[in-house]
């Protein structure tokens, strides 16, 4: 029979006729006398066998205590100390060997500017125009000289304070930005000395006489520790035997040659192409009045390149391996004799510098940091580029690892050997278990 309730019984009850439903009679409470018997009994059996009950008690601590010795009862209750772990299995950490330094060979920067940015400045410039001095204005002994905040000039006819004010902004400019290049240079002037020194020639005759190369506008001179310059590279002319300035006059040479004046300290430590390109990078950077942009370094890289390749398309870079290995020798003898070697040579070790800058890893200049730190400390340079440079990279795979970066920038280059010397790893120390051959 189905216990399912008549179709009716689930209507919805009309307002007019009550519905009664018949649930049949309330369930029987159960006794309560059963529950008092149940409880009586079980108090009655414990008491008993309450003995029984009291040894297998006893039995079941003195196995629990013989299992575990060390436990102890507190408060009643058996409380086990947990076991002592066996330590851990400490590998020895591999080490690397610490990098060699010469104690002889540390730079020691006194930089007289504002300390490194973390990241590259979008752009740099010096307030106004710089305040100069007149130290000296002597036509009989042909002694001029002039003071800024950073630099002495030393002329060897009268310029004046005006002109010194305008020429000077380049200097001043130059200065800052290699300060605040997040390289760490630490521009100082060279020993014994308060002020970087530039001596200004009033003819090209005395300007070469001194050591100035032909042709060109300008020279940082280590021998003299200064920079040298014709005056007509400044910009100046003598017109009606007054100084007036020529703004026309371009400044990347000046530049180029004031940067290798702010890494004097660097200049014996750094291989050519490093010492040159990171001179022409500040030089190509876009420069007006005193202030520098160095936040489209990219476009002025492409720009940069037609001037010193105007002769292909894509550009041209020298073989890695032999960039990095060329001697001062080699590379001053193409400045000197071909014109077309020393452009190669230029924008090759300017496009090394800015890969190195901007494109290797996460392209934050990391690796160059690390380079230049630890030369700082008296590391070798050729140990300092393996560890910080290469990065357990060969050098041909450093090679195509700077292709592929400009190629990801849409600048294909073509890579130029001419047979020179090639960039050797330093040489690794031989074991003592291992006999030499």
């Amino acid at each position: 029979m189905s216990s399912e309730l008549p179709r009716s019984a689930y209507r919805r009850p009309s307002s007019s006729v009550p519905q009664v439903i018949d649930l049949g009679p309330p369930p029987q409470k159960p006794k309560r006398w059963g529950r008092w018997l149940v409880l009586v009994t079980g108090f009655a059996l414990t008491w008993l066998y309450r003995d029984e009950i009291r040894s297998v008690g006893t039995g079941i601590q003195t196995s629990f205590r013989q299992a575990f010795p060390s436990s102890e009862t507190q408060a009643g209750l058996a409380v086990t100390k947990p076991r002592a772990l066996p330590p851990p299995v400490v590998k020895p950490v591999e080490t690397e060997a610490p990098m060699p330094v010469d104690e002889s060979q540390k730079l020691v920067l006194k930089s007289i500017g504002p300390p490194a940015k973390s990241t590259m400045p979008p752009s740099v410039a010096i307030m106004g125009t710089p305040e100069v001095t007149v130290v000296v204005e002597d036509p009989a002994a042909k002694k001029f000289i002039y003071r800024t905040p950073h630099y002495e000039f030393q002329s060897d006819v009268l310029v004046g304070a005006d002109a010194v004010r305008t020429f000077s902004r380049i200097f001043e400019a130059t200065f800052l930005v290699n300060c605040l290049l997040p390289f760490d240079y630490r521009p100082s002037p060279e020993e014994g000395r308060e002020r970087f020194v530039a001596r200004l020639f009033s003819s090209d005759f005395n300007y070469f006489a001194e050591g100035g190369m032909p042709g060109s506008a300008g020279a940082y001179s280590r021998t003299h520790a200064a920079l040298l310059a014709p005056i007509s590279s400044l910009g100046i002319k003598m017109v009606n035997d007054r100084m007036q300035v020529d703004r026309s006059e371009s400044t990347e040479v000046l530049v180029h040659e004031i940067t290798h004046q702010m890494m004097n300290p660097w200049l014996e430590h750094l291989p050519m192409w490093f010492s040159e390109g990171a001179a022409d990078y500040v030089a190509m950077a876009d420069y007006v009045h005193g202030k520098f942009v160095l936040n489209q370094m990219e476009n002025r890289l492409r720009l940069y390149l037609k001037r010193r390749q105007p002769w292909g398309n894509p550009p041209d870079i020298r073989s890695i391996p032999e960039l990095m290995g060329m001697s001062p020798q080699t590379w001053n003898e193409a400045v000197s004799s071909i014109p077309k070697v020393a452009n190669m040579n230029y924008s090759s070790a300017t496009m090394l510098v800015y890969y190195f800058y901007h494109l290797d890893g996460r392209g934050d200049g990391a690796g160059v940091k690390a380079y230049l730190r630890a030369i700082e400390a008296g590391a070798p340079e050729v140990v300092a580029a393996e560890k910080h440079l290469l990065r357990e990279r060969t050098i041909e795979v450093l090679e195509a690892d700077v292709l592929n970066a400009f190629l990801k920038i849409s600048l294909p280059l073509g890579v130029i050997q001419r047979g020179g010397l090639r960039w050797r790893p330093s040489p690794k120390p031989v074991s003592a278990a291992t006999p030499s051959r």
